[in-house]
């Protein structure tokens, strides 16, 4: 196998991140191998092993680990549309008609209440829109005639019909985009934005970087709910949508880090052009 040895020093989470990412691709690898490709000890890749199996990403094997796809109790795509669609719907309409103009360079990721942006999206000109979310892409066939879908290749994750892995990572790093939207399974203070899977939480952390502005979209049933893996910190965001049943005191402390805060209005209000 021959990968790039990284020579800078990581957070054990980016670290862990990319050791499902040499996994996923390579299926399985040794701890020798881990250990020489991230720069680190061999003890040091079996406690974060033992950490990702725990979470039920890899499975440990005899001197290595192999990789393991697991929804870690993630709803399907289909199910999440169906859960509480109004107020996803409502935060999408304000989203796209605060953020998006003619001529933009978006990133859509592929959850389902920045998917439901784009029934909203028809009315701008010119667009160029990036998505590693398959539902996503056949939801902009509303698009303008004048406007451009990009969809990343990546290994599919059923359950949440998005691609993910290092072809999703390639694929962002050759582009900068004007906005990027984002959505999560909860958001805590001590945590920050939460998601299910780690492959997952890495595609979204790739289309960050490649956007000048970031725009989270979180419904309020999301606060106080912890997932999986830690994705962004409110540092990474700049503006956060949500409804007027977000807990204020959250709001206020997201707030007091200089995160824009914007309140969807009323059910009546947010009616998609047709």
């Amino acid at each position: 196998m021959v990968e790039e040895r990284l020579n800078r020093p990581m957070l054990s989470l980016e670290r862990r991140q990319r050791i499902v990412t040499f996994l996923a691709r390579h299926g399985s690898g040794t701890i020798g191998e881990m250990s020489q490709l991230f720069g680190v000890s061999e003890m040091t890749i079996r406690r974060d092993l033992d950490v990702l199996e725990a979470e039920k990403v890899v499975r440990r094997t005899h001197g290595g680990a192999m990789f393991v796809e697991s929804s870690n109790g993630e709803f399907t795509f289909a199910t999440k549309m169906t859960r509480d669609a109004e107020l996803k719907d409502r935060i999408a309409a304000v989203a796209a008609r605060q953020f998006v103009h003619d001529d933009a360079a978006i990133i859509l990721e592929g959850g389902t209440t920045v998917t439901s942006m784009a029934r909203y999206l028809g009315e701008f000109h010119n667009l160029t829109v990036l998505t590693n979310g398959l539902q996503a892409a056949s939801q902009l066939t509303t698009l303008h005639p004048s406007s451009t879908v990009m969809v990343c290749g990546g290994m599919l994750r059923t359950i949440n019909l998005t691609l993910v892995g290092p072809v999703t990572a390639d694929f962002f790093k050759r582009f900068g985009a004007d906005l990027a939207f984002f959505s999560a399974i909860g958001f805590t203070l001590e945590q920050g934005f939460t998601d299910a899977n780690v492959l997952e939480s890495q595609a979204k952390v790739d289309m960050r970087r490649a956007a000048k502005k970031a725009i989270m979209l979180l419904d309020s049933t999301k606060y106080g709910v912890r997932a999986l893996t830690s994705t962004f910190t409110l540092s990474d965001i700049d503006v956060l949508v949500t409804d007027n049943d977000a807990p204020l005191d959250l709001l206020e402390h997201v707030r007091a880090h200089g995160v824009e805060v914007l309140v969807a209005g009323s059910p009546q209000t947010m009616r998609p052009n047709s």
